[in-house]
């Protein structure tokens, strides 16, 4: 995971004009949370070996213009990581200002040419690894209101969904389950994200369907992002 604390005193390029997107951070850091817990429900985060070749990896987006990197609109990555970088298989799940997701921009930066292109709801994004293998599937909700993944047609599909109550992704995100052939989805867990910048303090809460409510406190430095501890002890903690 690579998380950007996004501070509105260090707003740039395309992120400097305008409001400032509170709402649109939070569903980020809500979904990239929630596709932890779906990837680790899909068995990635336990397993030796994956069955292709690459590494999933999860990002958010940076406001502040870093070395002149647009990042803009607001999205989030599920990436299929290729060994250095060139050739990565890279998501943009683009999101608008109530959180939803309208379509997932593919980019592959292959060294001497760029590929791109772009999936609506419905539609497959199949991300293959170097060696052109399928590595998952990758599907934005009929109304945008999330992701489904899998490893490939016929496998169970797993989800993360805007939450059904408050106001979608970004007050929380759900992470669902179902088998191949089944329409209804079976409930993980619910996350929710609470980032603040100023302070470099990040609360993450996860509710499982079943079980004990489990979340962790991260503090950073806010000049450099650089993590200086996690409490898993207090999965109530608010900022």
């Amino acid at each position: 995971m690579h998380i950007f604390h996004n501070w509105e005193e260090r707003r740039a390029g395309k992120y400097r004009e305008g409001a400032w997107p509170t709402d649109t951070i939070r569903a980020q850091l809500n979904y990239l949370f929630a596709a932890r817990e779906m990837c680790r429900a899909m068995g990635y985060a336990n397993s030796g070996k994956t069955d292709f070749n690459g590494d999933i990896r999860l990002y958010g987006f940076e406001s502040n213009f870093p070395n002149g990197h647009v990042d803009h609109p607001p999205h989030f990555h599920v990436m299929l990581g290729w060994p250095g970088w060139t050739g990565t298989q890279a998501d943009h799940f683009i999101l608008d200002e109530k959180g939803k997701i309208p379509e997932n921009q593919l980019i592959a930066d292959m060294g001497n040419r760029q590929e791109h292109a772009d999936f609506h709801p419905d539609e497959i994004c199949r991300i293959r690894d170097p060696e052109g293998k399928i590595g998952f599937e990758l599907i934005v909700e009929k109304d945008g209101n999330g992701v489904i993944m899998r490893r490939a047609a016929g496998h169970p599909e797993f989800r993360i969904h805007a939450s059904s109550s408050g106001v979608g992704a970004i007050d929380s995100v759900e992470v669902n389950r179902r088998e191949a052939g089944e329409t209804l989805w079976g409930p993980l867990c619910n996350v929710r994200v609470e980032d603040d910048a100023v302070k470099g303090k990040m609360a993450i809460a996860i509710l499982p369907a079943n079980g004990k409510n489990t979340g962790e406190v991260i503090t950073y430095d806010v000049d450099t992002g650089a993590l200086r501890s996690t409490d898993e002890s207090d999965p109530s903690s608010r900022l």
